[in-house]
C-alpha cells in the first residue's frame, strides 16, 4: 500500500511539475521546421485525398525522409483546437504535447520495469525517478520534437513488447502493433523493434512448441503495424520509391553543414572520433547512474553467457527482457559509431537508448543490493539528491547539464556544445523585457535563426518589448548562443560588446547566451 501510494503521488508530482514550469523554456531551433515539415505533409494528404482544406503557408516543399508522426498530428492539434496564429500559442502547445508523450513513456518504462522485478516493487519506482532524475533528457522532453519524441514512442513500444511476449494475446498482439505503427512514424531507427518482434517471436516458436500456433499474431502484427508505420512516412510513395531509398542511405550520410565543437576542437560531423558518442554520454549522465549501468552491464552480460553456453539465447522471461533492452540500447550505438554516421549537437540523435541504460542501472541496483544493501542505498540516494539540486539549481537551463568529471572545471563554452538550440534565449529576453517601461520597446539584432524564433515566440507581455532588425546600426541589443569561434573567443576574453553584458545565461559559470549592447557609447 505505501509503495503504490508513493508511486502515485511521484507521477502526480512529475505531472504538475511539469505542466507548472513548461512555459520556462524556450524554443528549440527545430520546432519551426517540423511543424513546417507537418504542413508539408497535411497539405499533401489534402491533395492527394481531393479534400477541401486551409492552405497552409510553409517554408519548404520537400519531404524530409523520416516520419511525421509529430509534426502532422501536433498541427492538427492545433487546427482542431483553433488556436490563435501566435507562435507563442502554439509552439506552447507543441511543448505541452511533448511533456505529456514524454509522461507516458515514464508511465511505459515503469510498467515495464513491473514484469523484470514483479516481486520487487520498489525497483520500478527507484528506475522511473532515475529516468526523470536525468538533467539533459528532463529538459528535452518539453521543448525536443524529434530526439525525445523518439525516445518516448520507442520506450512505449518496447514496453509493449515485453507485454506481448509475457501475455502473447490477440490485444496484446494489437496494441503492440499500433504502438510499433506510430513509432515507424518517428525516424529511421525505429526498424529495430520490428526486427526484434520478428526474432524473438519466431525463436519461441522454434523453441517452444506450444507457442506455434500462435504463429499467426506474427502476421497480424506486420498487417497492421507496416501500414501503419508508412502512412506517416509518405517521403516514402510520394517519390516513387526513391523516399525509401533517401530514408535507408540518411541513417549513415544525413547531410548537415555545420560544424562540431567537441573537447576544445572545431570539427565536421563527417570526421569526429570513434569517442565522441561515449564521451558524451559518459559526461551527460550522472555520475552515480553510471556506475551502476557498469554493474548492471556486467551481470546482464554474465547472466545471457550461461544461457548461451546451454545454446539458447535465454532461459527466462527476465533474462529475455535483459536481452531485449540490450539489443536495444546498444545495436543503435554500435550502427553508428560501424556506419561513421554523421553526428553533432552532442548525442542528441542516440537519446532514445537512455530509458535502456537506465534499465541496466536497476539490473545494477539489484545486484548491488543484494551485496551491500546499506551502501548501495546510501550511495544510490546521494548520487539522486545531488542530481535532483544541481537540476533545481540549473533550472530552466538542465539541457547543458555536464556531470562533476568537467562541470566544475574551466568554462566548458570553448570544450563542446552547449546550448545549440538557442533555447536559453527565452528566459534572457524575459529577464530583460522585466526593465523596459510599459510601451517602449528594444531592437534586437539576432545571432541566427534560434534567437529570431525565441524572440517571435516569447509571452505576448514581453514580445511588445522587442523589435527585431536586421541591420547593426539599427539595433540596441545583440544577441549570441556563441555557435561562432569568434564569438567565444571574445566573450571569453571579454572583448568589444562583450566586455559589457546585458544579461547572461550562465549556469555553473559556464556562458550559453548572452545578450549585449550592439555598439559601444
Amino acid at each position: 500500500m505505501i509503495r503504490r501510494t508513493t508511486t502515485v503521488l511521484f507521477f502526480v508530482a512529475y505531472f504538475l511539475t511539469g505542466l507548472w514550469i513548461l512555459d520556462d523554456y524556450g524554443v528549440s531551433m527545430d520546432e519551426a521546421l517540423q511543424r513546417d515539415h507537418g504542413r508539408v505533409m497535411l497539405t499533401y494528404w489534402a491533395d492527394l485525398l481531393e479534400l477541401e482544406a486551409p492552405r497552409l503557408d510553409r517554408l519548404y516543399r520537400a519531404m524530409p525522409a523520416y516520419g511525421m508522426f509529430f509534426p502532422a498530428t501536433s498541427l492538427l492539434t492545433e487546427m482542431v483546437l483553433g488556436l490563435d496564429d501566435s507562435q507563442f500559442t502554439y509552439f506552447r502547445l507543441r511543448h505541452v504535447l511533448q511533456f505529456l508523450l514524454f509522461f507516458l513513456a515514464v508511465i511505459a518504462f515503469h510498467r515495464l520495469l513491473r514484469y523484470r522485478w514483479s516481486t520487487k516493487q520498489w525497483y520500478p519506482l527507484l528506475g522511473a525517478v532515475m529516468l526523470v532524475l536525468s538533467p539533459r533528457i528532463f529538459a528535452h522532453a518539453f521543448f525536443d520534437p524529434k530526439d525525445v519524441v523518439m525516445l518516448s514512442l520507442y520506450t512505449v513500444t518496447t514496453y509493449t513488447l515485453v507485454r506481448f511476449l509475457k501475455l502473447r494475446t490477440w490485444g496484446s498482439v494489437l496494441l503492440h502493433a499500433v504502438a510499433t505503427g506510430i513509432l515507424l512514424g518517428s525516424r529511421q531507427a525505429s526498424i529495430l523493434i520490428p526486427m526484434a518482434t520478428v526474432v524473438l517471436v519466431l525463436y519461441e516458436t522454434l523453441t517452444t512448441p506450444q507457442l506455434r500456433r500462435k504463429t499467426g499474431q506474427l502476421l497480424i502484427y506486420l498487417v497492421v503495424a507496416l501500414p501503419i508505420g508508412v502512412l506517416w512516412n509518405p517521403h516514402i510513395y510520394m517519390d516513387q520509391g526513391d523516399g525509401l531509398l533517401r530514408s535507408v542511405t540518411n541513417v549513415a550520410d544525413y547531410h548537415w553543414d555545420g560544424m562540431v565543437l567537441f573537447m576544445g576542437e572545431t570539427l565536421n560531423p563527417g570526421t569526429i572520433p570513434w569517442y565522441y558518442l561515449p564521451t558524451w554520454i559518459g559526461l551527460t549522465t550522472p555520475v552515480v547512474y553510471l556506475l551502476f549501468i557498469a554493474v548492471g552491464l556486467v551481470v546482464a552480460v554474465a547472466g545471457l553467457w550461461q544461457s548461451f553456453r546451454t545454446l539458447r539465447l535465454y532461459d527466462s522471461p527476465a533474462k529475455r527482457a535483459d536481452l531485449l533492452l540490450m539489443g536495444l540500447t546498444f545495436a543503435p550505438l554500435l550502427a553508428a559509431l560501424v556506419l561513421q554516421a554523421r553526428l553533432y549537437q552532442g548525442w542528441r540523435h542516440l537519446f532514445f537508448i537512455y530509458p535502456g541504460l537506465i534499465y541496466l542501472a536497476v539490473v545494477g541496483l539489484d545486484r548491488a543490493f543484494a551485496w551491500k544493501p546499506k551502501i548501495s542505498g546510501v550511495v544510490l540516494g546521494a548520487g539522486m539528491a545531488v542530481t535532483l539540486i544541481t537540476m533545481v539549481r540549473m533550472h530552466p537551463h538542465q539541457q547543458v547539464y555536464f556531470n562533476q568529471l568537467v562541470w566544475n572545471g574551466p568554462n566548458l563554452l570553448d570544450q563542446y556544445e552547449l546550448d545549440f538550440w538557442g533555447v536559453s534565449y527565452r528566459r534572457a529576453f524575459v529577464m530583460i523585457g522585466r526593465d523596459i517601461p510599459e510601451g517602449e520597446y528594444r531592437t534586437v539584432k539576432c545571432h541566427g535563426w534560434a534567437c529570431m524564433t525565441n524572440l517571435r515566440a516569447l509571452p505576448p507581455e514581453t514580445r511588445n518589448k522587442f523589435r527585431e532588425v536586421e541591420h547593426w546600426h539599427e539595433a540596441d541589443y545583440f544577441a549570441t548562443e556563441f555557435y561562432y569561434p569568434t564569438h567565444r573567443e571574445q566573450v571569453l576574453a571579454r572583448e568589444d560588446i562583450f566586455a559589457r553584458p546585458i544579461v547572461e545565461m550562465a549556469p555553473g559559470g559556464h556562458t550559453i547566451i548572452g545578450v549585449y549592447p550592439a555598439k559601444l557609447k
